[in-house]
């Protein structure tokens, strides 16, 4: 996992935690965070693809059946994840706020072998999650009828898509 790859997944870990601290303790329902404003950013700290599926239940043509065995899975791997995500949150290095208006500076090599030494502690956890990801797609798909699966292919095609056109051109804006 190259540096990048891993600064990414730590700023999505760690993005989450002020709007948890300011959460009720209590987990949110997976149909309540399937209506959030970003469908699919929620509690778990990740994209979360039984919220995504909610969000467009209808279109999809989900029956209520689908639904509640869709969240039954969402919050057992959400209970899964949970512990890992949180260790993951404690190898993440704390950083000093700086000012507005204050220039940035480099970090020090104490902290940059701080970031190393978490991130090669932070890599197993990441293949966890990779793991639990991958079995819990698998179970979505089995509740999934071949027309939604087909639909749901279409759509991630879609999303790549524009995900490529949005960093194509966020590289011109910056060359």
């Amino acid at each position: 996992m190259n540096v990048r790859t891993f600064a990414v997944a730590l700023a999505l870990v760690g993005a989450p935690l002020p709007v948890l601290a300011q959460s009720p303790a209590a987990p949110v329902p997976a149909q309540q965070r399937a209506h959030a404003m970003h469908a699919g950013q929620g509690q778990r700290g990740f994209r979360d693809p039984v919220a995504r599926l909610l969000a467009r239940r209808d279109q999809l043509g989900l029956t209520s059946d689908q639904a509640s065995r869709l969240q039954a899975i969402g919050q057992r791997y959400e209970a899964r994840n949970r512990p890992v995500l949180d260790r993951m949150r404690t190898l993440r290095p704390s950083t000093a706020q700086r000012q507005p208006g204050q220039p940035r500076t480099q970090p020090t090599d104490a902290q940059k072998q701080q970031r190393k030494a978490a991130r090669e502690q932070a890599r197993p956890l990441m293949q966890q999650l990779r793991e639990s990801r991958k079995a819990e797609r698998k179970e979505i798909e089995a509740v999934l009828t071949d027309a939604q699966k087909q639909q749901l292919k279409s759509w991630r095609k879609e999303q790549r898509a524009q995900g490529r056109e949005g960093r194509r051109q966020g590289q011109q804006q910056g060359a």
